[in-house]
This record gives C-alpha cells, structure tokens and sequence, in this order.
C-alpha cells in the first residue's frame, strides 16, 4: 500500500509541475477549427459559446473553418456549431480558466459515422477516418435497452459472441471474431479487468454509472500490449456536467425475487465536477442455491488546473456473491458451494493541451481482484460401497437421449477426498502507470508516442505477501495522416516486453479510402478498408508452465486472410475479393 501511496503522491506532483503556466488569467480565448466527418473544413458556420446561465459570444467560421471567440471570462462552457445541410454539433462541457482553448467541432451528414472513439488509435480519431472496426454503445443506447448488465449491451456487437453458464451471475465471456475469450482486452476508464494473462468474467459488471462503451473489433497489441489479440473493450464511466445536481433513482423487480435498485447524483462546481453511483442487484434465479446479489458502487471526480490541464479520478467497486448449485438436473440435488468475487479499479489521468497542436496524458491505474469459492459440507448420500473412501451421490435420475436410450443412476455430486469445509482463494493486483503525447505537425499528420509500465502480483496467501511478481511494458509510436480528404492512414509499431514472453514486436497499418466525397456523390459514404498486423504474444497466466509460453495466434492478417472489403452505406452487403480470386458478393443477415 506505501508503494501505491507513494506513486498517487509522486504523480499529482509531477502534475502541479506540468500544469501550464498562465494557469489562473481571468479572461481567456476559446478557438479551433470545424470539420466535417472526414476532417475536410467548413467555411461560414456559426459557432456560439454557450455559458451556464446564457450564451457568452458568437462568431462566424473563416474561409479556413477556424473561429476564435476572445474575453472569455472563467466558467464552464460548451460550443455549438451550426451550418445549413448538416446536423447541428454541441460539444461536451468544458472549463475556461485562462490561456487559450482549443476545442475542434466536427459536422456530420450523410451515413457517416461520426463519434469520435479511443481504441482504434493511440489519439482520439473519428470512426469515419478510420479503418478499423469499432462500436460505440453511448448513453442514448444504454437507457433504450435498459439492461443492468454490461454483458447485454456488449451483444449489440456485430462479430461479439457472449457466452453465459446458468443464470444471472454465471460465468460470462466474450468472443470477438472467433478468438479465444482471453484474447479481449477489457478496460474500466483505462484499467485493465482481466485477470492476469487470462480472461475476464463479464457477469460481474453492472452498466451502473457506465456512460459509454466501445469495442475494437480487431487487434490493437501496439497501444494496449499483447492482450489486445482479438479486440479491446473499453468501459467508461459517466462525468458530472451540469451545474444544476442531476439525480436518479432507479427501482425495478420480477420473479425469482429479482430486485434492482439504483441511485445516483452528479453534476458541477466551477473547476469541479464529480458523479458517484450506487447499485444493488439481487436475484434468486430458478434453481436453489443460484442466488445471486451484486454491489457496485462507481464514482468520478476532476478538477481542471490551469488553462489546459483536466484531471480525473475514477474508482469502481465489485461486490458480488453467486450460488454454484452444479448440474441439478442430473441430481436432482442442489451443491451448497458459493464464490464471492470483489473487485476494484480506480485510476487518475491528467490530459494536458499545451499548445494548439500539443497534447499528452498521463494515467496511474490499480486494481485489485479477490475470488473465494466455499463449499461448507458434502451434499447429498454418503455411500461407501468398497469401505475405503466414498462420494457424495444425488439423487436416481433417468437421463433420456435425444435418440430414445435411457440410462438410470446416480451421480457424484461432491467428492470426499478432502475435509469440510473446503475453501479456494485466489487474489491478484495489477499496477500500471502510462503516458503518451500527441503532435498535430500539419492539418493532416499527427503523430503520438507513448509508455507504459505494469506490476503484476499474485498471492498464494489471501492476506500474505505476494508469491510471485511480474514486470511489464513497452512503448509504441504512432503516426496518422490524411491524404485529399478521401484516404486516412493510420500506422504504428509497438515494443511489448514481458516477463513470460521477454520482447515482441507489433506493427499494425490501418487504411480508410473513400470512392467519392461524401457531399457530391450518392455514393459517397462507400468506404475501402484496409487493416493489416501482426498480433502481440499471449503472456501466460499465473497457473502456465514453461518459461516461454507463445501466443496460440502469432499471424499477420488483413480482414482475415489477407481480404479487401468494400463496405455498402446501408452496412448489409460486402464485395469480398481475396487476392488472386474473383470478387463474391456477401450479404449479412
């Protein structure tokens, strides 16, 4: 804990320090350009500076798109953009303190997409300049589904397998694309949730106080380091923004004494904004011994220092319990086994825009995660049929098969190899600290470059000193550029070192083509996509022998096997043409 303490320590003074200099000036200057959705700019749109309380200015785009708005007094804001032919674009709150702020707009028409996503890049791009394939769940999608499970919403993925044993509560995992459930990279607000070298188990995270989600459907090992084989899941959790407190109480209920409750507040507070939400979920399912109850509770709290620095923290924790009833069916019996899981992510980021093409972050992340799986006493008969050692049987049950045959007997339900009661438990934590920066060099070439350090421990005792560590990082560069408004480029190489694995290295090149602007043609929006990478080594869980365990999926890959497709604006149909064959078409359901 004095470890941790003393890295949260070290990293808010690094930021006091990196804080920009005119940090405090009264009035300020609010500027940037407007885009449209492939990064072309728009002249004569009107851009208005809406303040809290009424609007604080408004000015017109020059011939270049750029506006700027000056005499800025300090506050919270938010700028909309407005031009004739497309939808009309409101920023998300931001705050004023001095300097000058830098915030681009970008206006959609048309079938593009147009959220701007994290996963794909090491910088934030925008879906349509970007050749990789990426979902976005917002808020708007998760208040229409209504589900209080993550795992619901994840399903909504085209190429997203989610797998559930039993009922609520059962181990859950996902499948991108065909990987293995271990090859998902799965990240709360930055911080990875899988179990270390392993997978992760959805079941566990409720959509309480989620404000986003987005997955990567393809690999990413250059940014996110050699568990991103298949894909990255990235859970964020919603920010305070309005000055006015929005508060919300959720209360739901079925059958099965299924209940679930939800409470939450948040808004802001000159420099600060803050949101915390609370939920309880319980549930009896319709097996005995399958309850299962969840407590989470998520929070996030920033602060804005200076003209261009944001801070924020945020913590999620997992309280969770479910019944292991075992296959009732075949025993007509119900296991009396449990497991409590409790899990918990915090981090805190500082995103600093130093000059109007230089950006960096900087994030500290901890988690840890705790499982204890009790099974109190041996359920069922005891028969001892040889007088050295019996098992625990269920009931007789008669099994009929699909092709008529029956068989009738008894099953084991618990073996009494061991004494009761019989515990297991396992806990792991997991350390990173990560930075990166960002370089506009011209409108249409950005380059970013960035570290990272990891610390992985495992304890054979729950309350002991860890058994075995692990040290890993890597660094990566990354470069972007755009070509005639139509072609965005996007490529980059990273260094992954592990302690399994030792080094490897991941190039990755991803390729977004346009056949027409998307403003002159009826065809416009047809978009080329091109991807191509090599995937990161999967490091080894902790229960792995051998010194150098080696990904299963080591491969380079285009679209699978090297194909180009050209995908239709109405998302239904895809020319698929592997090289050196003539092109098929594909429909999707």
């Amino acid at each position: 804990m004095d470890r941790v303490t003393q890295c949260v320590r070290a990293l808010m003074c690094a930021l006091a320090c990196l804080t920009p200099a005119a940090a405090w000036a009264q009035n300020a200057t609010v500027s940037g350009a407007v885009l449209d959705q492939l990064g072309a700019r728009l002249p004569g749109v009107t851009v208005t500076l809406v303040g809290e309380k009424q609007e604080a200015g408004t000015t017109t785009a020059g011939s270049d798109g750029s506006y700027s708005i000056p005499n800025v007094a300090s506050g919270r804001y938010r700028v909309r953009a407005e031009l004739s032919g497309f939808e009309t674009a409101l920023s998300e709150p931001f705050y004023v303190g001095g300097g000058t702020v830098t915030m681009n707009m970008s206006l959609a028409v048309g079938p593009l997409q147009s959220a701007v996503v994290v996963t794909a890049a090491a910088a934030e791009v925008s879906q349509a300049q970007t050749g990789a394939a990426v979902t976005v769940i917002d808020q708007q999608v998760l208040d229409a589904i209504n589900k209080p499970d993550v795992l619901e919403a994840l399903r909504l993925t085209p190429g997203a397998n989610i797998q559930q044993t039993g009922g609520r509560g059962g181990t859950t995992s996902i499948f991108l694309r065909g990987g293995n459930s271990n090859f998902t990279k799965v990240l709360i607000d930055g911080v990875s949730a899988n179990d270390i070298g392993g997978g992760v188990d959805l079941a566990q995270l409720q959509t309480a106080g989620v404000g986003r989600i987005e997955i990567l459907r393809q690999s990413n090992s250059v940014v996110y380091g050699s568990d991103a084989l298949t894909g990255v899941v990235n859970i964020e959790t919603k920010r305070g923004r309005t000055r006015v407190p929005e508060f919300t109480y959720t209360l739901a209920g079925g059958n099965f004494g299924t209940v679930n409750n939800d409470i939450g507040v948040g808004g802001a507070v000159k420099r600060f904004d803050y949101f915390s939400d609370y939920s309880y979920f319980d549930t009896d399912n319709q097996v005995p011994n399958n309850g299962y109850r969840n407590h989470t509770y998520a929070g996030r709290f920033g602060v804005a220092l200076g003209r261009g620095t944001d801070v924020s923290g945020t913590i999620r924790h997992i309280d969770a319990k479910v019944g292991s009833p075992n296959a009732f069916d075949l025993f007509e019996l119900a296991d009396d086994s449990t497991q409590t899981n409790r899990l918990t992510f915090g981090n805190v980021t500082a995103s600093s825009q130093w000059t109007d093409r230089v950006q960096s972050t900087v994030r500290f992340g901890a988690s840890a995660q705790r499982s204890n799986y009790l099974n109190p006493t041996g359920t069922g008969t005891y028969v001892d049929p040889f007088g050295f050692g019996g098992n625990y049987l269920g009931k007789v049950v008669t099994i009929t098969g699909a092709n008529g045959y029956s068989v009738t007997g008894r099953g084991i339900l618990d073996y009494a190899f061991g004494p009761f009661p019989s515990t297991s438990v396992s806990r792991t934590t997991r350390k990173t600290l990560a930075g990166q920066s960002t370089v506009q060099v011209a409108a249409n070439v950005q380059v970013t470059g960035g570290a990272r350090y990891e610390r992985e421990e495992a304890f054979d005792a729950p309350d002991g000193d860890a058994s075995a560590t692990r040290d890993n990082g890597g660094v990566f560069g990354e470069g972007r550029v755009g070509i005639g408004e139509r072609v965005y480029v996007n490529g980059g190489v990273g260094l992954e070192h592990n302690a399994a694995f030792k080094n490897a290295v991941t190039p990755r090149v991803s390729v977004a083509a346009y056949l027409h602007e998307s403003t002159k043609s009826a065809v416009g929006a047809t978009k080329l996509t091109l991807e191509l990478g090599q995937l990161g080594s999967k490091r080894a869980t902790w229960r792995s022998t051998g010194s150098t365990p080696k990904a299963a999926a080591r491969r380079w890959w285009c679209r699978r096997l090297a194909n180009r497709s050209w995908s239709m604006p109405a998302g239904r149909s895809t020319i698929v043409m592997p090289s050196g064959s003539t092109p098929r078409l594909r429909t999707s359901a």
